[in-house]
């Protein structure tokens, strides 16, 4: 079930079968920071709603990371295991996740 249809609906990632990762592209003019944009979208992708994740925090610092998105240096990465996913955020917003282990719930029959 999902409790953010809005909010999944804007930030769902799509899937890149030449390197088989997903990836969104957070908006820095948004209301939203980079660590929510992350979180909804790795929910939307695993169908797992939010509030049943490990806290982002326990991972990395939130302010850290939102600052490191919002720094404008695409080729600045900031990359971290979070969600059974590698996370990997540049500097230009673009956020890209790469499934650790082949599960059901990252099948690209999930893209849009």
């Amino acid at each position: 079930m999902n409790l953010v249809p809005n909010h999944s609906d804007t930030v769902r990632p799509e899937f890149d079968p030449r390197t088989e990762t997903y990836t969104v592209d957070h908006d820095c003019d948004s209301t939203w920071d980079a660590t929510t944009t992350l979180v909804y979208s790795l929910s939307s992708l695993t169908d797992v709603d939010p509030r049943e994740m490990e806290p982002i925090g326990y991972t990395v610092d939130p302010d850290t990371l939102d600052a490191h998105a919002r720094s404008g240096n695409e080729d600045a990465t900031l990359s971290f295991e979070f969600h059974d996913h590698r996370v990997t955020v540049k500097g230009d917003g673009q956020i890209e996740f790469e499934p650790l282990q082949a599960t059901g719930d990252c099948s690209p029959a999930m893209q849009v």
